[in-house]
């Protein structure tokens, strides 16, 4: 099929030995001298690290985070490359180097990470029953990492992590069939690494191995879709559903099971994003933000949700349900990533009026080898709109856009390396 738009490769960041399952970039608030503070991180190695020469705007500044089969955390930052004159206007070269190598957090592979919303802690879901937080501490040329805690308690590999808007909480799923959600105890929306993380509660719902967990964009305390009191979580597993979890007060509890019957996936859900809050200046933008979720049967599947009436309890009927479905999308294969773009008027600085709306965008990664990008034409119609497979084939495990520009992604492949791409539409150029 023609494509509306191309993927152009602006990286690839070699280094895992294995298979490389994550990516994650910075939120764009810690986009700012990201090199100078990693400069002089403990963790840099003492060997030269790969890089791979880009030419990408300045505006995209976010550290990009990998981690993979061999136990580590890759740290990726640009830096000016003073030696090259190449590249468009508005443009200027740059250099993605590897400037840390964060070691020693794990006994098996690290999964799945996840930065916090103030950028100072990356926490690590592992293979080997462990939860690992890495805290950045100081500022500037003299920053360095540090493990600041390791979270015990699942009986199996660590599966997925993630970490509530505030900050105030932590997530983990596992291979156990069960949830986990810390509270973090201390100056949890800053930089202080004067925190604790204590278990608030147990979820044992579900009935298979469970693969992700993801949180409502609603910060704590406003009140959202499945929880009128606000907070809220989603997990999907092995079992074919997804469940919504609601803070209830003294205790997190099952707001709603989606994927029973004809509207669920038919195989293992693996993956699942919420839509970036902010606004997408778009003609289709919802409100308030939609879910997507990739299965084992090679579908993404999009919930929308109804608000409650104020005043209604966690379990009180049913809101979330699916609003599109789009199959077969990586060719029979499992879709083991998908992650929604960030919205215009959000993370991206806001464009003058004259700009054109921009419409909601969805990446995909899976057993094909390929990376997709989608766009919805029109309300609840998502069209394909970009494709690119990694040469040599590698399955996809996971994908990542970039917080500071839409058009920028990355994803984890089965051979070791990350790969980044610029999203460009007909007529433009880098």
């Amino acid at each position: 099929m023609a494509h509306s738009h191309t993927l152009t490769p602006l990286a690839a960041l070699e280094g895992h030995d294995g298979r490389a399952w994550g990516v994650a970039w910075s939120p764009d608030g810690e986009r700012e001298n990201e090199v100078e503070r990693a400069a002089n991180c403990a963790c840099v190695p003492t060997r030269s690290p790969r890089s791979s020469l880009i030419h990408i705007s300045h505006s995209q500044g976010a550290t990009l985070a990998s981690c993979g089969a061999d136990r580590t955390i890759r740290l990726w930052t640009r830096s000016p490359d003073t030696c090259s004159t190449g590249g468009e206007a508005g443009t200027e070269p740059h250099l993605f180097t590897c400037t840390a190598i964060l070691e020693e957090s794990a006994t098996r592979t690290i999964r799945t990470l996840a930065w916090s919303p103030c950028g100072a802690r990356l926490a690590a879901a592992c293979f080997d029953a462990t939860t690992a937080v890495w805290e950045k501490e100081g500022s500037g040329a003299s920053a360095t990492w540090r493990q600041a805690a390791v979270l015990q308690g699942h009986e199996s590999e660590v599966k997925g992590v993630a970490w509530s808007p505030g900050g105030t909480h932590l997530a983990s799923c596992s291979r156990d069939k069960s949830v986990w959600v810390w509270e973090v105890v201390g100056d949890a929306a800053g930089s202080s690494s004067a925190v604790e993380y204590e278990c608030a509660d147990v979820k044992q719902g579900h009935s298979g191995d469970v693969k992700a967990v993801a949180w409502h964009p609603a910060p704590e305390g406003v009140a959202g879709c499945s929880n009128p009191g606000g907070g809220f979580l989603v997990s999907a597993a092995y079992d074919e559903t997804l469940r919504v979890w609601a803070d209830a007060g003294d205790e997190w509890v099952c707001a709603q099971v989606l994927g029973v019957g004809d509207a669920g996936h038919a195989g293992t859900v693996w993956c699942l994003d919420f839509e970036k809050p902010g606004g997408s200046g778009g003609p289709h933008h919802h409100q308030p933000p939609r879910l997507v979720s990739g299965g084992g049967d090679s579908t993404l599947r999009v919930w929308t949700c109804t608000p409650r009436p104020p005043g209604s309890a966690p379990d009180d009927d049913t809101s979330w349900k699916v609003e599109t479905s789009l199959n077969n999308v990586h060719g029979g294969r499992p879709v083991y990533g998908v992650a929604w773009a960030p919205p215009l008027g959000g993370s991206v600085p806001a464009a003058p009026s004259t700009t054109p709306a921009l419409p909601a965008r969805l990446a995909s990664g899976g057993g094909d080898d390929a990376v997709r990008v989608w766009e919805e034409a029109s309300p609840s119609a998502f069209v394909e709109v970009a494709v690119a497979k990694a040469d040599p084939p590698s399955e996809v495990n996971a994908v990542a856009w970039c917080p500071a520009d839409r058009d920028v992604l990355a994803a984890a492949g089965d051979d070791g390396v990350v790969r980044v791409w610029r999203v460009v539409g007909q007529g433009k150029k880098m």
